[in-house]
Parts: structure tokens; sequence; C-alpha cells
């Protein structure tokens, strides 16, 4: 089994929004930070939208899929992957902090 989720020490106050690194883990970035994209079609493939922007860009990327968290473990080993295929060492998530808690949202292309 992986281990997922939040790195240890995660959620810190580093930012409101959520990258994972290359390792699988996520942790809390500056939404203005500059990241590729964690991309889940509708069969359930990861890839990744490696072009780097602030998180406020969601909404229009991953074309033909949307961006998205990984739900269990073996999605963060495949969003890992696939972001190894793609050169990248971290990638956003459709998962922000609001307040205290923290959402996902759904962004299709």
């Amino acid at each position: 089994a992986s281990v997922w989720s939040w790195a240890d020490g995660e959620p810190s106050a580093a930012g409101n929004c959520a990258v994972q690194a290359a390792a699988g883990r996520w942790h809390a970035a500056d939404c203005q930070g500059r990241h590729a994209f964690a991309c889940r079609s509708t069969q359930g493939v990861w890839s990744v939208d490696a072009i780097t922007t602030p998180y406020v860009a969601a909404r229009g990327r991953c074309a033909g899929a949307e961006v998205a968290t990984p739900r269990y473990g073996y999605e963060a080993v495949q969003l890992s992957a696939a972001m190894a295929a793609a050169g990248v060492d971290s990638v956003w998530l459709a998962l922000t902090r609001v307040g205290t808690t923290w959402t996902a949202f759904v962004s299709r292309a």
C-alpha cells in the first residue's frame, strides 16, 4: 500500500491551495505560485497539464478532463506516474482552503 494525502506537518499555513509533490504527498502552497495541473479524465486516467500557472487559471485547464484530487492512494500513485511522464515535480490539486476547511472543486474544460 502506498502512503498518500498530506505530508507530515501539512496542511501548513504556507497557503490556501494544495499541490501534490512527486513523492505523492500533498502540501499547502501559496495560490500565486506556479505549478502544472493534475488532470483526471471521466475514464479515470490521470494526466498533467504541464504549463505552470497560478492556481487562478485552474478552470481553463485539462482539456477533455478535469482538474482533480486523488481520492485514494492508488490514484495518487497514478498521478505521480503521470507527473514523472510529464517531467514535473508538483501539480495543483482541485483542493483549496476556505476558512479552516479544505474543499474540492470540479473544473471541466
